[in-house]
């Protein structure tokens, strides 16, 4: 029953719209610290590297950032807002990334207010900032957050304007609520460790392939710390539930054929104590096709105890899972129709051959036997 409510919630995942197009998408990160790059060497590698990728064949755009969505790479700030977090007290933390000015059209995520980064966001300039809706609604509900303002490092920590409200989209894993996502300009704040992210028109693979040649061509030392498509990404972050879901699979089929194989031994000792009786009625007239089922019809109803106590059971179980569930619920009936089918078809089978047996004796040994 847990296997078959994991299953159906991995589908449900698989199927979800993560605000993204993941397909096309190849993401590559390293850390020019690493090789002990200077700040001007390190925004000198970057330029190239973005040059050169972008010169790709099929390549339609390129972009940094220090996290990408759903990369194992966290990365949080502590905000504090105006009129909601006193000074001196904690604020809110918020999944944070550092972008370049093509990030939000290279990832296919639009801007629905105010505007995105620019090379004109300079570290001299005022410091600006990009949050998507979710962030929007839950500070300034019913109101426009273009022009709004926030600190960070404390409540007198630099100030931050917010110029630009991206859509939602998916952070951390694919059955997340709506997550609020701050988007801080790479211009204003450069980084030696950055992932490079590209969208092409072919094939992600192969993109991901020419990446890694054009940055090794840049400097063979490089490290690299990301090395897949965007679907891989998205992939990794439901090998939980995957790997779950196989599992109590695995768990559940192997006490399945346990159950089965008991069933069998019962039903068959059964009917051997019950051959005698089985020649008298066929002596007397009883047809095959109606041992058969008293049979089929002993075996089931021994199979419906032990699954009706097995739901009771079930029950506790899909109410411990139904958390880790996405899409259904623990009383899902399509999961619980399909355990309680898969149940009683294995019991059917278990019954089969004890029945089969017991339709083809022959009343003249039957009736010998003690």
């Amino acid at each position: 029953m847990v296997a078959a409510l994991l299953t159906r919630s991995l589908m449900a995942a698989s199927r979800t719209n993560v605000g993204i197009p993941i397909q096309r998408l190849a993401v590559v990160s390293m850390d020019t610290g690493m090789l002990r790059y200077s700040d001007d060497r390190s925004r000198q590698f970057y330029e190239q590297a973005m040059a050169r990728i972008g010169a790709t064949p099929g390549v339609e755009s390129v972009a940094l950032a220090t996290r990408v969505p759903f990369s194992v790479n966290y990365n949080r700030w502590e905000i504090w807002i105006p009129n909601r977090h006193q000074p001196g007290a904690h604020g809110d933390t918020i999944e944070v990334t550092t972008v370049s000015p093509e990030y939000f059209a290279t990832i296919g995520v639009p801007i629905v207010a105010g505007r995105g980064f620019a090379y004109s966001d300079r570290p001299e300039t005022p410091r600006v900032a990009v949050i998507n809706e979710a962030f929007a609604r839950r500070y300034w509900p019913g109101q426009s957050a273009i022009g709004q303002t926030f600190r960070t490092r404390g409540s007198e920590g630099p100030v931050f304007e917010i110029v630009g409200v991206a859509a939602d989209h998916k952070v951390l894993t694919v059955n997340e609520p709506p997550t609020p996502f701050l988007h801080i300009a790479r211009t204003q704040r450069p980084n030696s460790y950055s992932a490079i992210i590209a969208r092409t028109a072919g094939d992600a693979d192969a993109l991901l392939r020419d990446m890694r040649r054009q940055l090794l061509a840049l400097d063979p030392n490089v490290v690299f710390v990301e090395n897949q498509t965007m679907q891989a990404e998205v992939a990794t972050t439901m090998f939980g539930t995957r790997a779950s879901a196989w599992l109590v699979a695995c768990v559940g089929a192997m006490a399945m054929l346990l159950a089965a194989v008991g069933l069998y031994g019962v039903i068959g000792y059964s009917v051997a104590r019950r051959t005698r009786e089985i020649g008298i009625r066929m002596a007397i007239g009883a047809r095959p096709a109606s041992v058969l089922g008293l049979v089929m019809r002993q075996g089931l109803s021994v199979a419906g105890a032990g699954l009706l106590i097995g739901a009771i059971l079930a029950v506790i179980g899909a109410l411990l899972a139904s958390r880790a569930l996405y899409g259904v619920g623990a009383a899902d009936p399509v999961s619980w129709g399909s355990a309680a089918l898969v149940v009683l078809g294995v019991s059917a089978l278990a019954n089969l051959v004890p029945a089969w047996r017991a339709a083809r004796v022959d009343p003249s040994i039957a009736l010998r036997t003690e």
